[in-house]
């Protein structure tokens, strides 16, 4: 097996070999291109030792019970677990978020130049979450800023400049969002929701089926 070939490795290789795995297992995804404070795109170099060495980390994230795989397309490394157990349970509110990231990602594609980022404002998203009738208290800055924080930190969104919250900031949109659920889907949920505009107690209904379909 070649995970045992790893004393072969340069002590610097053992290194990246370590935090590759340890970002694998903390945040799901690797991504080749990220956002730099410059506002320059720079290529990971965590995705760089992991093209390189792909073989051997498959290898041990396979003994740890997750399969590698590469989206060489969109440019993203990705694990999921053999057996589905080791889901995250996001908040409503951050999946509520992410299923707009996600649609905005779709609308926006078409008019994104290759090699760039695909970016919204905070209040585009904003102007798109009426339709799922939240409380003012579900939508408190303190609990947007949370949301925002838990999807940059698992490389779905990345804040370009500005506070969390205010309206105008800018925000990246990173290719991982598209193994995180099928647009499709994202708008099937809208429609449904949509379709309940007069009648609280369907859409309340709507919001538990939501929590059920991700956590």
């Amino acid at each position: 097996m070649e995970i045992f070939q790893l004393d072969s490795l340069t002590e610097e290789a053992q290194k990246l070999f370590k935090k590759t795995i340890q970002k694998f297992l903390s945040v799901t995804y690797i991504l080749e291109k990220c956002y730099h404070k410059d506002k320059n795109l720079y290529r990971d170099p965590l995705y760089s030792f992991t093209e390189e060495y792909e073989s051997v980390v498959k290898e041990y994230l396979k003994l740890g019970g997750f399969d590698l795989i590469n989206d060489s397309n969109n440019g993203v490394y990705y694990i999921e677990s053999e057996d589905f157990n080791n889901n995250l349970n996001f908040s409503k509110l951050t999946t509520i978020f992410l299923l707009l990231a996600r649609l905005i990602y779709e609308e926006k594609q078409e008019s994104v130049n290759i090699g760039l980022f695909t970016t919204f404002q905070l209040s585009e998203l904003l102007s798109k979450i009426d339709v799922f009738h939240l409380s003012t208290n579900l939508l408190h800055e303190t609990k947007q800023k949370e949301a925002l924080r838990v999807l940059s930190k698992y490389n779905f969104i990345e804040k370009i400049d500005g506070a969390y919250t205010e309206p105008s900031t800018m925000y990246v949109i990173y290719p991982s969002i598209l193994h995180c659920i099928d647009g499709n889907i994202v708008r099937n949920i809208l429609e449904e929701f949509k379709g309940k505009d007069n009648n609280a107690q369907e859409i309340s209904d709507m919001g538990e089926e939501l929590d059920e379909i991700f956590n």
